[in-house]
């Protein structure tokens, strides 16, 4: 009898498995919304940081989001490179890969699965080098 209720209770656990896999390969995933790249402010060049708020599907009701792609785009010709894959919850990367005076576009893309939803798309941004740290303002001699 163990075992005829064992066996029910594994497939019941496969059947829900396989229904939850798929209904995550067939749904829309929304994406980022909000997408916003900026200069990284008192820094030293190089750096600019990109925010975004969650998509809808990563948390409440709908929880399939597991993480964001970032793609960084040099110019409107280049065919972008993934910086960074970020898990579920983030909404802010900063890449401290930039060249100064570049023109980036950025695109966040939301996972689920094999799933992923339209980049969200921010851009064009450069990075360049602050003379006045704000940061430091309080040791300021005048």
């Amino acid at each position: 009898m163990r075992t005829v209720t064992l066996a029910i209770a594994i497939m019941t656990s496969l059947v829900a498995s396989a229904a939850i896999a798929e209904d995550v390969d067939s749904v829309s995933v929304p994406p980022p919304a909000d997408l916003r790249a900026y200069d990284t402010p008192s820094d030293h060049g190089g750096s600019i940081t990109i925010e975004w708020h969650l998509s809808p599907f990563d948390g409440g009701k709908r929880d399939i989001v597991t993480g964001y792609r970032i793609v960084r785009y040099a110019g409107t010709s280049d065919t972008g490179r993934v910086i960074a894959e970020v898990p579920k919850g983030t909404t802010t990367y900063v890449d401290n890969r930039a060249k100064d005076h570049l023109e980036y576009y950025y695109h966040v893309i939301a996972l689920a699965g094999e799933a992923e939803s339209t980049p969200a798309v921010a851009g064009p941004v450069r990075s360049s080098q602050q003379w006045f740290d704000r940061t430091r303002a309080n040791l300021m001699v005048i």
